[in-house]
């Protein structure tokens, strides 16, 4: 037997009241010997002993009723076989176990989640099969299901890299139990309170249902995470994030990009800067790499999967005149030494008009002015907005087409070709 109020019981104490008054008020009258009275004394004395027992029965009756009255207010609970053993009330409980990014931080060699999730064992281990159970990660899913099928569900749960809302999460797993028709209605929030998750609105909690927060004891840790990564021009650029302190704390980390399980590159950085790391020549295709930063006590950000295509070289065709295609030419033998293009094909047509079946056209101004108009002909039909026009005058550009160019200054100066 238990009970679900059981500071009540401190009442049984009044239960002493009624032996205290019968004790007090307890007179003994003078004696006083009168010879037509003696007669009267056996009488006397079995009258006495019949009021003493009915006192005493009285007396006992007094105590019993304030000690009943004392029980029912600790309301005690007995385990039946209907309820499943339960030592309460049909409960409908809600367990919210926040498993998010911060739940991963290790502390004396284990990681906090693994304190969170006993905690939430310990919730679910108390129900009973008349009560109504919900999990709630930090995807927001409310799981029903048996106490059982739930600790089962707690074991398996791993660190997320979901944030979790708890305000709007414990508002409305209040609404769900608030729907049920169980006489105890309950929210319990294990989490280890990071404030980026308590947000700024309240829960709103109907009346009658408690809410109770179970988290471990917090220790504020400098962090260092991997923050933003891009891979641009045979490079990645890779930015490291971090807690105010940490670089004084901790110092320069090591930074380490791989490719498919094989180091390509490492650095090393701290909070608030951005290491560069040049890659190795690949084939044309996606490629996955993983960037891992020296772990610390949060290990959730210490890794980060990049993903980017390497384009094949485009097909360039070179359709210039005499005068102009030495240039055209040593640029794009620059480019194919690079890897960046290959010569011959229809992808990039160069030349003095739009080619026809081309991806890419890349328009030099004629070298005879007569052709001028010819080459804006074929900008028209091919959809270009831009035409080639005489020489300007120096000033500041006025068009409104492209705004960055607005206002720059222009210098023209008379040109030789060698």
């Amino acid at each position: 037997m238990t009970f679900l109020h059981p500071v009540a019981l401190v009442g049984l104490v009044a239960a002493a009241i009624p032996a205290l008054l019968h004790l007090l008020e307890r007179r003994v009258p003078p004696e006083a010997e009168f010879p037509p009275l003696r007669y009267l004394s056996e009488a006397e004395r079995q009258s006495a002993r019949r009021l003493k027992l009915r006192h005493l029965l009285l007396l006992l009756l007094r105590t019993a009723l304030i000690a009943l009255v004392v029980l029912a207010a600790a309301r005690p609970l007995f385990p039946t076989q209907a309820s499943g053993g339960s030592l309460h009330e049909p409960t409908a409980l809600v367990v919210i176990l926040d498993n998010s990014a911060s739940s991963g931080l290790v502390v004396d060699g284990h990681p906090v989640l693994e304190r969170l999730k006993a905690m939430a064992r310990g919730s679910l281990a108390g129900a009973a099969a008349s009560d109504r159970l919900w999990l709630v990660l930090a995807d927001g899913v409310a799981r029903a299901g048996t106490r059982d099928a739930l600790l089962a569900t707690v074991d398996s749960a791993a660190v997320s890299a979901r944030r979790l809302d708890l305000a709007a999460t414990v508002r409305a797993a209040a609404r769900l139990v608030d729907a049920e028709p169980f006489p105890e209605r309950e929210v319990h929030v294990v989490s280890d309170l990071q404030r980026s998750a308590l947000g700024t609105g309240r829960a709103g909690v109907p009346r009658g249902v408690r809410v109770l927060a179970l988290a471990p004891p917090s220790q504020a840790f400098a962090n260092r995470g991997v923050g933003a990564a891009r891979v641009t021009d045979g490079a990645a650029a890779i930015g490291i994030v971090g807690t105010p302190g940490t670089a004084a704390e901790k110092g320069a980390a090591s930074v380490t990009l791989r490719i498919h399980g094989r180091e390509v590159g490492r650095a090393l950085a701290v909070p608030g800067s951005t290491v560069t790391i040049m890659l190795p020549s690949l084939g044309p295709g996606w490629w996955v790499g993983e960037v891992v930063l020296d772990a610390d006590e949060l290990r959730a950000d210490d890794r980060r999967w990049i993903v980017w295509r390497v384009a094949p070289p485009a097909r360039v065709a070179a359709r210039m005149s005499p005068a102009e295609g030495p240039f055209v030419a040593a640029a794009l033998a620059v480019l194919e030494d690079g890897q960046r293009v290959r010569r011959g094909g229809t992808e990039v047509a160069i030349g003095d008009r739009p080619e026809a079946g081309t991806l890419v056209s890349v328009v030099v101004p004629p070298a005879e002015p007569a052709l001028i108009g010819q080459a804006n002909r074929a900008l028209a039909a091919r959809g270009g907005r831009w035409r080639f026009a005489a020489a300007g005058t120096s000033g500041p550009i006025a068009g409104p087409a492209v705004p960055a160019l607005a206002g720059l200054q222009v210098t023209t100066a008379p040109c030789s070709r060698p």
